[in-house]
């Protein structure tokens, strides 16, 4: 038997009459002779649709369970959101959206009714949130440029595709490279760019626990997200090579902002641990935080002169916000060492969201902070944690500062030529 999950998943979550709608459609055609005006969400009938849907042809099996498998990708707080912000990009507001979701229960029902009557919508939604899910050191950072508006003209990124394209041929990368329609998101442009005919293939387990290649969407290559406000540019890069990286950052200064010339220094983050030595450290809240809570889950401690070796200790569980204090406390006691013989390397800190609506659980982010990184990523609740972290001045990155006459550094960061 094929595997069941997120299939199940799916069923369960999305009425029947959707179900229906898309199961019997012409190019699926599945399930057209049951009696679909009985079915309930219940598990008798639930197995019955999964069967029916595990009894098709190979092809249609497949492309049933790439479907749900994209559909509960986005089933969650994170996924609406990217669903709305992708109808306000489309369509100017998320009313299209918001309008038919207050009759609807449950994130599948929302999601699956999104991906079949607004594809496009759920189409870009999910490039969001592939962006929203790359890791924040994966993301190289330019300094501030010349506060030119982008040009998207077709003639520049006609021209910015085939600078790319030379890029990768000229590392025998081989298929040409394809920039999507460019999006503006929240004020931040956005460009996808994939290799022609470029499927991804992510190592995971299938749903029958089985460890295999799995086709994933489309592969994007790089994301562009530059940030029309402070004039900034971040690159994903999909190897992280750092010499592709720097002639992207340069060929989009050369032909979407129309620059001569391109700072490439990256501001490196830099993140001071030491007041987190302090059990009694105030993490100061506000109430439109929505945080109630903030807890100090791991210690990773190095001797100081000593590269070699370090010891994590962590709060499990139900543990206190502070417990892991206690913990470092009872072995350190007795001991020829104190704390003041350790350096900070990484602090895991989890932040209790407040619960919202009906629900009783309480949302939680984790994330690890190092004194040159942080595992936050870029969605609505990692970004309320970056803007705690700069006022529990934690975040001590510095900022890139800019003549106004010029646009150009005063920090002494150097330009190179396009």
């Amino acid at each position: 038997m094929k595997g069941m999950f997120p299939v199940k998943r799916v069923l369960r979550g999305v009425p029947i009459p959707l179900l229906q709608e898309y199961l019997t459609s012409p190019a699926i055609h599945v399930g057209a002779d049951l009696p679909w005006q009985y079915l309930t969400n219940g598990p008798a009938d639930v197995t019955r649709l999964w069967e029916c849907i595990d009894a098709a042809d190979e092809a249609i099996y497949r492309e049933i369970a790439q479907a749900f498998s994209e559909i509960d990708d986005l089933a969650d707080d994170q996924g609406l959101q990217v669903l709305l912000d992708a109808a306000v990009t489309l369509y100017g507001d998320a009313q299209l959206l918001l309008e038919p979701f207050e009759s609807m229960h449950g994130f599948h029902e929302k999601t699956f009714w999104t991906w079949l009557k607004h594809t496009p919508v759920f189409e870009l939604a999910q490039k969001y949130e592939l962006a929203d899910n790359v890791s924040s050191r994966r993301w190289h950072l330019t300094g501030r440029l010349p506060g030119l508006e982008p040009n998207l003209s077709a003639d520049a990124l006609a021209q910015l595709q085939t600078a790319i394209s030379r890029l990768y041929k000229a590392r025998g990368a081989g298929p040409q490279c394809l920039i999507e329609q460019p999006e503006i998101r929240k004020g931040d442009l956005y460009l996808f760019v994939t290799q022609e005919g470029h499927v991804d293939l992510r190592k995971g387990f299938n749903d029958s626990h089985q460890y295999e290649n799995k086709p994933f969407r489309v592969a994007y290559e790089i994301i562009f997200r530059y940030h029309i406000q402070d004039h900034t540019l971040e690159v994903f890069h999909s190897t992280g090579n750092a010499e592709l990286v720097a002639a992207c950052q340069t060929c989009f200064a050369k032909y979407i902002l129309d620059i001569d010339v391109i700072n490439l220094s990256e501001q490196r983050p830099k993140f001071d641990l030491f007041p987190l030595r302090d059990r009694n450290f105030r993490f100061l809240l506000e109430p439109e935080d929505g945080v109630e809570e903030v807890r100090v889950r791991a210690l990773c401690l190095q001797l100081i002169g000593d590269k070699r070796h370090e010891m994590t200790l962590r709060s499990k569980g139900r543990a206190g916000a502070r417990e892991v204090y206690d913990f470092l406390e009872t072995l350190l006691n007795d001991q020829s060492v104190s704390f003041s013989s350790f350096e900070l390397t990484r602090v895991t800190l989890q932040l209790v969201y407040r619960a919202t609506g009906t629900k009783l659980r309480k949302p939680t982010l984790t994330f690890d902070i190092t004194p040159t990184a942080c595992s936050l990523r870029a969605s609505p609740k990692d970004e309320v944690a970056k803007t705690l972290l700069k006022r529990w001045k934690i975040n001590v990155s510095a900022t890139v500062t800019e003549d106004t006459r010029s646009g150009r550094p005063i920090d002494g960061q150097t330009f190179i030529p396009v």
